[in-house]
């Protein structure tokens, strides 16, 4: 199991070495690091980018310089690699987060065609948190590879209030994760 005290010093300098590449592309906005609240060896990498031009680029400057390699090779694992395409923005975004905050992240998918739809109700859902004491903001759209994917991020202050956004019945996974780096 990773303990996070063990790994931050490295966690931190991939996190810089990706910070400093991505820096360098016009429409890089910013990144963070995420940790898993319930599978605690998971991570997740934020990054956030004006257009897929500029997203293409630095992860072709990252790829050259074999920061990714470095991050796969730190944490033991292939990475879920997914591209959303934003297509709704609410409060605060998501390159200006703090250590500390939380962000709930889930990704849905409806049948061939029914994306659009898909992705006006889950509109309609994240409009509702709005008034949920501890928002903070909120990001949806489709995957770019798989337009029947959708996205959908929310950020929290603290766990009370992603907990009071849970409805009683879910039919699908909410992932709960808090910003390390």
């Amino acid at each position: 199991m990773f303990v996070l005290s063990d790994l931050f010093p490295q966690l931190e300098s991939f996190l810089n070495d990706v910070t400093t590449t991505a820096s360098k592309v016009p429409g890089f906005a910013g990144c963070s690091m995420w940790r898993d609240k319930d599978i605690p060896e998971r991570y997740m990498l934020v990054a956030v980018y004006a257009d897929l031009a500029s997203a293409d680029k630095a992860f072709e400057l990252m790829s050259e310089g074999m920061i990714l390699d470095r991050g796969y090779n730190l944490l033991e694992t292939a990475p879920d690699n997914r591209r959303m395409l934003v297509s709704r923005q609410h409060g605060q975004d998501l390159a200006h987060t703090e250590v500390g905050e939380l962000l709930s992240l889930s990704m849905r998918t409806s049948a061939t065609g029914y994306g659009d739809e898909l992705a006006a109700e889950l509109d309609q859902i994240f409009q509702s948190l709005e008034v949920i004491p501890g928002y903070k903001g909120s990001a949806l759209g489709p995957s770019e590879r798989l337009r029947e994917e959708v996205i959908g991020i929310v950020l929290w202050s603290d766990l009370k209030s992603f907990q009071s956004s849970i409805p009683a019945h879910v039919s699908y996974e909410i992932q709960l994760y808090e910003r390390v780096l």
